[in-house]
């Protein structure tokens, strides 16, 4: 009887703490309230790219319309990069981009790239597509060629990384100019001065520049740095074109400029046709030169004979 007793029990209590709380079924793979906040946090899902043009010749205008699964009005920004065959075979070339605007009889954003007839030939593509929604979820259709070279990848910014292949096609536009600006501007001289200030004085970098490829320069950045015990502080300034080609950053020394040895952080040059050159400090490599590498190409780089200039703020 004992024993009888004894089964009985065992399985009353095998059966009641084997059943799950809510009744529900204890089996995996049901769209329960996990799984609905994990939804929530899925960045926007494009849906299609259309391009208005494939091919280009000399230079023209392509419009981009992204066209994006439901939550448009929950949408931040939509920008779109556009990089040049360099830039897809080593990322020494250019990537021209703009920011999409939403369109309400289309129901899409749209924006537009200018190619000019001094930017490279042969086959464009768009090589990234960021898009943010208002509560900060960002996500990033881009080419990763080890995933796929048809299809975008996709990549989400926050939270844990995921890159999986989409089934968005990779957009393409031929490029055919007769004289492109393939070369990147170079520096062929600064200077600093004065070498000594103090709170309000004015420091002045003078930047000596040439650009073979013939587009011309569009932007020249200066940044100066500082180290010190609790960390470092920097501070950029945009070129002014003097004459000919010459620029001049100015900064001016504010009370907050701490006191100290302040040298040339970093000195940055563009073309018209997006080539970018700059010019670092960079202690891992060379404590008395600049060093300088190509557009965005950080692992080509040469140590040049400039010295690393400074000024001193007492």
């Amino acid at each position: 009887m004992k024993n009888s007793i004894l089964i009985i029990l065992s399985i009353f209590i095998i059966v009641v703490f084997s059943c799950p709380a809510d009744g529900g079924s204890s089996s995996g793979g049901g769209g329960g309230a996990d799984d609905t906040a994990s939804d929530e946090m899925l960045p926007a899902v494009i849906e299609r790219i259309e391009l208005d043009t494939i091919s280009i010749d000399s230079s023209g205008t392509i419009n981009i319309k992204v066209f994006i699964k439901d939550g448009y009005n929950n949408i931040d920004y939509v920008n779109v990069y556009l990089f040049s065959p360099r830039q897809l075979i080593n990322r020494e070339g250019v990537r021209l981009w703009d920011w999409l605007d939403y369109n309400t009889g289309e129901d899409c954003f749209e924006g537009s790239i200018d190619i000019e007839n001094y930017h490279e030939s042969g086959t464009w593509k768009i090589g990234e597509i960021s898009v943010q929604d208002s509560d900060d979820h960002n996500c990033c259709y881009f080419i990763e060629s080890s995933m796929s070279n048809t299809h975008y990848s996709l990549s989400e910014y926050y939270g844990d990384p995921v890159e999986e292949v989409t089934e968005i096609e990779i957009m393409e536009v031929n490029v055919t100019n007769t004289t492109p600006d393939l070369d990147f501007p170079e520096m062929t001289n600064y200077t600093i001065s004065p070498f000594t200030v103090t709170d309000g004085d004015i420091v002045n970098v003078t930047i000596f520049v040439t650009d073979a490829g013939g587009s011309d320069i569009d932007d020249i950045y200066g940044g100066i740095g500082i180290d010190y015990p609790n960390g470092s502080k920097s501070s950029s300034k945009s070129g002014t074109h003097i004459s000919g080609g010459q620029y001049q950053c100015s900064f001016n020394i504010d009370s907050w400029y701490n006191n100290g040895t302040w040298y040339i952080d970093d000195i940055e040059i563009k073309d018209n046709a997006g080539n970018k050159t700059t010019y670092k400090y960079d202690d891992w490599f060379d404590n008395d030169n600049l060093i300088r590498y190509y557009s965005d190409n950080e692992d080509n780089y040469v140590v040049t004979t400039f010295d690393v200039k400074s000024f001193v703020k007492n």
